[in-house]
């Protein structure tokens, strides 16, 4: 195992795909800053830098699913994983080092945003109003959503041997999360009344307005099964993170780590019976 963590961490040096997500993280938030100081200019609001440090876990699905697909996938059209089995290394042991470096390197990523975001953020913009404590509590609770994403396409990736067919499966099942937790969000943001107008007078066009109930409001039912979806959803859950709902960290983390395992042992377990002819 050793051995295969070591060759995987030193081939990311040499592999232009982890540089990019380097430069992509970086420019990203870059990016960020400067239109947060853009809008802190023109309506005179204040910007928190804790919270900037959080948007970026809305997007980190996608960089996951992208770094998994190329790096992983090109282990199949190099002939690599064959070559490793051929050595002696258990399939085992070669799932579990390629997450491994998966995940730290969706990690890496997100390291590299928060880095960049304080160094040019803060002068910039100002300090964290954010309380510490909290800021750290979420960054931990995207950390584990993200090894979740991380055990996700590294599933995909290792039990599809096309490295097209890996990588359109990861990008698909990134937009698929993302579309599904903004709609699960949708639903639940939904008032349970709504302002409505009818016309009173018909010469005069006189338009009364009253409060009615919605019909899109989601039964208590209905509630509960959209906050599931989110809840159990990487997506949702960094949607959560990042603010758009109030997130519960006990549960959200819990939700991630048990994913993160789950795929694991199922993608281990194909992975071990896979005809890699």
């Amino acid at each position: 195992m050793s051995k295969l963590l070591r060759a995987g961490f030193a081939r990311l040096g040499k592999t232009r795909i982890f540089w990019l997500l380097t430069s992509f993280s970086a420019a990203f938030a870059l990016f960020m800053c400067v239109v947060c100081y853009k809008d802190m200019k023109l309506s005179g609001e204040t910007v928190d830098v804790g919270q900037l440090m959080l948007n970026y876990s809305t997007v980190i699905g996608i960089v996951t699913a992208v770094f998994a697909s190329l790096y992983l996938g090109a282990e199949y059209s190099d002939g690599t994983v064959r070559n490793k089995i051929t050595a002696g290394h258990k399939r085992f042991d070669i799932y579990v080092s390629n997450l491994t470096v998966t995940t730290a390197v969706g990690l890496y990523a997100y390291v590299v945003f928060i880095t960049v975001a304080a160094a040019v953020g803060i002068p910039l913009l100002g300090r964290i109003i954010m309380p510490l404590p909290r800021l750290f509590a979420l960054l931990g609770c995207i950390f584990a959503s993200s090894a979740a994403y991380s055990g996700i396409f590294t599933f995909i990736t290792m039990t599809v041997s096309g490295r097209t067919v890996a990588a359109v499966a990861s990008l698909l099942c990134a937009l698929a999360l993302i579309m599904a937790a903004l709609t699960c969000i949708n639903v639940l943001g939904q008032d349970k009344e709504i302002l409505t107008g009818s016309v009173t007078d018909s010469e005069s066009g006189k338009v009364e307005w009253v409060y009615a109930p919605n019909p899109r409001y989601p039964s208590e039912s209905e509630r509960i099964l959209y906050r599931t979806l989110v809840d159990i959803n990487p997506a949702g859950q960094m949607y959560q993170l990042a603010g758009r709902e109030e997130p519960n960290l006990t549960l959200l983390p819990l939700c991630a780590l048990s994913e993160f395992a789950a795929f694991t042992v199922l993608g281990a377990f194909i992975f071990k019976r896979k005809d890699l002819r």
